[in-house]
């Protein structure tokens, strides 16, 4: 189990005989990340994907899963609930898209799948 102490509050765990300056010496080095973050290749996947979806119908939200779904990509729709529209369940049966009544996923596993078929609809639609 990993437990973030500020480093003023350190010496609250220290334990006797242990010698931890190997700790304190590997923590100097650690750098917060400051500024924007930068792009991954997921980023980069889900964009193309989100912007096929949003030219074949641009009221479907396209957005990346939290948490324990992380790699996920979520699909919705704007009805009531989420539910989906008739012309965005033919937008997503056009992409290729199984769906629920108010829910579409695209897992880690298939991203690549979705990512060729979300360009192969952009170059149709001339983008």
């Amino acid at each position: 189990m990993i437990v973030k102490v500020p480093r003023d509050k350190l010496n609250m765990f220290r334990i006797a005989g242990v010698d931890d300056s190997e700790i304190e010496e590997i923590m100097k080095g650690v750098r917060r990340r400051r500024g924007k973050r930068k792009p991954t290749e997921f980023d980069r996947q889900i964009g193309i994907i989100r912007k096929a979806l949003k030219k074949l119908c641009p009221s479907l939200s396209v957005r990346r899963e939290r948490g324990t779904g992380y790699g996920w990509i979520d699909i919705r729709g704007s009805g009531k609930w989420g539910d989906f529209t008739e012309a965005e369940k033919k937008a997503l049966e056009r992409f290729g898209l199984p769906h629920g009544a108010n829910s579409a996923g695209i897992s880690p596993e298939s991203r690549k799948y979705y990512v060729k078929r979300a360009e192969e609809i952009l170059k149709e639609l001339g983008e």
